[in-house]
């Protein structure tokens, strides 16, 4: 920053220097004069305990305001009678500033709203409309339940990159999961989930082409070893699961 220097002399009696600013005194007399001045006036500090540093707001320093008041730990209560909430501004809590900004009131004074007040009298949709979008106040539309895709007939189905057609259909317990369209159509068939070692093989090779005639349910299972009790266990456990009207 420049400093201005006057070329009248110092009021000092014998100091012909220059005078800088409005003070009427040179540099060298004018520091003299403010150390003077700040030893007769000194400046306010802190006033918690072992704390000598300079008053910035609320009696404390700059170090124990931050903590105590930015930070959260605020020790005063609201000056409300029967309030024990914290301080917030203007010796109150945030409820009973807000009431007090407001004149009192509690709700939104926008059309057919019931929402809390914000500030000056509006909840924040209707002051962003007032204020932002520079609309006249209208009542907050109500949105519409969110549609939940049911069956097949609402899944968007998408051919990937293998020739396969996938989509996202609803479970039992109501979430989602990707699929293929011809295992879903199976299953649909079925009225069950495929297991874990069942695939659906298209008869004509065309992977895109999921009619229920063109779908042939296959296994991949078999016994675990070679033993005459291994294979009779698992012809019994195949045959109650895919044809137990031929069991006796």
């Amino acid at each position: 920053m420049t400093t201005v220097t006057h070329q009248e002399g110092c009021k000092t009696s014998g100091c012909d220097r220059g005078t800088e600013g409005f003070t009427g005194l040179c540099r060298k007399h004018y520091e003299r004069q403010r150390r003077i001045n700040v030893a007769k006036n000194p400046p306010r500090v802190c006033e918690l305990l072992d704390c000598e540093r300079t008053h910035e707001a609320l009696g404390l320093c700059a170090r124990h305001y931050k903590s105590r008041w930015i930070q959260g730990e605020r020790t005063r209560p609201c000056s409300e009678e029967g309030c024990e909430s914290q301080y917030y501004s203007g010796k109150l809590c945030r409820k009973h500033y807000v009431l007090y900004k407001n004149a009192g009131k509690s709700s939104c004074d926008g059309p057919e709203c019931s929402r809390a007040i914000d500030t000056l009298g509006l909840c924040r949709y209707h002051q962003r409309q007032k204020n932002v979008l520079k609309q006249p106040l209208t009542a907050i539309p109500v949105k519409s339940p969110r549609k939940r895709r049911r069956g097949i007939a609402q899944t968007v189905w998408r051919k990937d990159k293998d020739g396969y057609v996938q989509g996202s259909v609803l479970t039992v317990s109501g979430g989602c999961r990707q699929i293929s369209q011809h295992r879903y159509v199976m299953e649909q068939y079925l009225g069950r989930e495929l297991r874990g070692k069942e695939n659906v093989h298209h008869l004509n090779g065309v992977r895109d082409d999921n009619r229920l005639e063109n779908l042939e349910l296959w296994s991949t299972s078999q016994p675990p070893g070679q033993r005459v009790s291994d294979k009779t266990s698992w012809a019994l456990e195949w045959l109650r699961e895919y044809s137990p009207e031929n069991l006796l």
